[in-house]
């Protein structure tokens, strides 16, 4: 985790309302707010401010040193992966329910 000044944290979570920019939950406890590198630094990321963003710590840790761009694809896979196992556990109990009940 990078070491910035609280003035510099404070500054961008105030900028950001606060609020994760990836899930957009505002975040009530600064102890639950990350300040994360849009580019990650390990990927050649600068520590400027137009490159930190407000993170609330499942995101920061989910992306980890992905880009805004490769997290957002992740994000959609997770969630298609689990709107297909969510339309088949759908269907099985829909086909259980009409078993059960004839």
């Amino acid at each position: 985790m990078a070491n910035f000044s609280k003035v510099k944290r404070l500054r961008i979570y105030q900028r950001d309302s606060f609020t994760c920019a990836y899930c957009g939950e505002k975040i009530q406890n600064l102890s639950n707010l990350h300040l994360e590198h849009i580019h990650p630094k390990s990927k050649g990321g600068k520590s400027n401010d137009d490159n930190l963003t407000t993170s609330c710590i499942s995101c920061n840790l989910y992306k980890y040193n992905l880009t805004s761009q490769e997290f957002l694809l992740k994000a959609i896979d997770k969630y298609l992966e689990h709107k297909q196992m969510a339309d088949y556990f759908l269907k099985i109990t829909t086909n259980l329910k009409k078993k059960l009940s004839a």
